[in-house]
């Protein structure tokens, strides 16, 4: 009775729905999208409408993955509806764009939706999403720091980023993953399970078998019930503020001032602006945008050199500033004696290698412009440069590494100067010093040192 009364309400409240000559349905084979698979045929004489079935193999389980395709398809066969069936290989994906294996895995699903909704001119995909889903969701982006946007969670319908003209339909949004089972039992369907939905190494997989049960065991029902109200609150505010930030967009306002906007809008506003850009728009850029003077220019992680403006588009992209490209010279040089020294860019290298003589090397009265590594860390191949793209350091200290360019940005270093500073690498083991900051984790001084370099960097002029 509860998905009856969930695809009643659908139908009403969303004519598209009603008026939809076909329906596009997302099955995995899981409980969750065979239900509500039988429980759309179920109804599509009443409401008269053609189903195809969608059904996407991610190869990510060799041989499993191939079967549970073919049973798809022959559960498809036998309950007489059309099924396709479409392949990607995520891991190469992930590999290529840098993706996490669950974002390549989503990212490839949801173009082969859009591409079959083209093919069968179907404009409704239904997902089998349901109020755990939500939950597990709500809880990762609330873990990565997502604004509102995010919290709201998935919405019962709404357009698909791939294709706007394609609307996601979740008429299961509103029901527990427990009601769907026991539908499921009642019903006797047949169902897969997928044996990845337990490994740990992803994340929602964590959430859903580690962190979920704990909130469930300490606090019960009310926790989820609670969280899910509180997505659907800031659902409706975030819809309002999309909507002021659309009327002041339309707006031709000379006298509009950016720095004067509700924070809120502001950060509403320079998202909008970095994704016109075909940037991701993250936090901290926003936030580095959003304070930034009127008429200041920024590099934003795509290379994309804007100003920043006080009205609409709030970013200009900026072309021929030649002095901005990135600085390919480069200078190598090998450390065959104990002592020796270079030049690049303006500034004199000394160099010394020596015995250490245990973790404390305070005798050494380094100064100022000085630093000290661990010389067999580094090896023999030194290779002085500037910035590139894609760089990237574990500053000593740090849990991880760190792209130099959002390092640039937490420290507040210009986009000139950024430019100017000069790096040291270690060919295939990676940069250890930047020039002003600090030096790289992995070649610091440790207990089990043997060799210690001392590095000096003086400006050329006063050599």
């Amino acid at each position: 009775m509860e998905m009856e009364r969930t695809l009643s309400d659908s139908l009403q409240r969303h004519e598209k729905l009603a008026h939809a000559e076909s329906w596009m349905v997302a099955v995995s084979g899981g409980v969750d999208s065979m239900v509500l698979l039988h429980f759309l045929i179920a109804t599509k004489e009443l409401h008269k409408k053609s189903i195809v079935v969608v059904h996407f193999n991610h190869q990510l389980r060799d041989q499993a993955s191939e079967v549970d395709a073919s049973w798809v398809e022959n559960q498809c066969r036998i309950l007489g509806v059309e099924c396709v069936i479409g392949r990607g290989d995520v891991r190469s994906r992930a590999r290529e764009s840098r993706e996490s294996i669950e974002m390549a895995a989503r990212n490839l699903r949801y173009q082969f939706f859009a591409e079959q909704a083209r093919l069968h001119n179907c404009n409704i995909l239904v997902l089998a999403h349901h109020a755990d889903d939500q939950w597990e969701l709500i809880l990762m982006r609330l873990m990565r720091g997502s604004g509102p946007g995010g919290l709201s969670g998935m919405s019962s319908f709404q357009s698909s980023a791939n294709q706007h003209t394609l609307k996601l339909w979740r008429p299961f949004l509103g029901v527990d993953r427990e009601a769907i089972v026991a539908y499921a039992l009642e019903c006797q369907f047949e169902w897969r399970e997928d044996q990845s939905n337990k490994d740990l190494k992803y994340e929602r997989n964590r959430v859903r078998h580690s962190l979920l049960p704990v909130l469930l065991g300490q606090f019960g029902d009310s926790a989820k019930n609670g969280m899910l109200r509180s997505a659907e609150l800031i659902k409706v505010e975030h819809d309002f503020l999309l909507k002021e930030a659309d009327q002041l967009e339309a707006k031709e306002d000379s006298l509009l001032d950016f720095k004067k906007l509700h924070k809120g809008l502001q950060r509403e506003l320079m998202r909008r602006a970095l994704i016109r850009l075909g940037v991701k728009p993250e936090f901290t850029w926003i936030e580095r945008l959003r304070l930034a003077l009127s008429g200041s220019f920024e590099m934003l992680p795509s290379g994309c050199l804007v100003k920043v403006l006080d009205r609409f588009p709030w970013l200009e992209q900026v072309k021929n500033h030649s002095d901005l490209e990135f600085e390919n010279t480069s200078v190598e040089w090998v450390l065959n004696d104990i002592s020796g020294y270079s030049s690049f860019s303006q500034c004199r290298f000394e160099w010394t290698i020596q015995k250490a003589e245990g973790t404390e090397f305070s005798y050494l009265s380094l100064k100022a412009e000085q630093e000290v590594f661990d010389a067999d860390r580094i090896g023999q191949r030194i290779l002085l440069r500037h910035w590139r793209a894609g760089d990237r350091i574990q500053p000593i200290g740090a849990p991880g590494s760190i792209k130099l360019q959002d390092w640039f940005t937490n420290e507040k270093i210009d986009i000139r100067q950024r430019r100017a500073l000069i790096i040291a690498e270690a060919p295939g083991r990676g940069i250890f010093w930047v020039q002003g900051m600090r030096i790289a984790e992995a070649f610091k001084v440790t207990s089990v040192t043997n060799r210690l370099l001392l590095w000096n960097c003086l400006p050329s002029t006063s050599c």
